[in-house]
């Protein structure tokens, strides 16, 4: 269903709940669309080497927590 070349740009993960999440007879077409989206949206989330995910993390968890006090 999930043409090869996309098998390198997704994780396996990512490709399984596709697999479950998209009805059985998708156009090919249609289907293309959906996994260039994925891809873009995939590429966007990773985070840049020396990207401060550690403090943006503890702010968002600590950020909640301040307000309900």
């Amino acid at each position: 269903m999930i043409p090869e070349e996309y098998k390198n740009k997704l994780p396996e993960k990512v490709l399984t709940e596709l697999k479950e999440i998209l009805p059985p007879k998708v156009p090919q077409a249609k289907l293309i669309k959906i996994l260039d989206l994925v891809v873009e949206e995939y590429r966007n989330s990773i985070a840049e080497p020396g990207e401060c995910v550690g403090m943006v993390g503890a702010e968002s968890i600590g950020e909640p927590g301040t307000q309900m006090t």
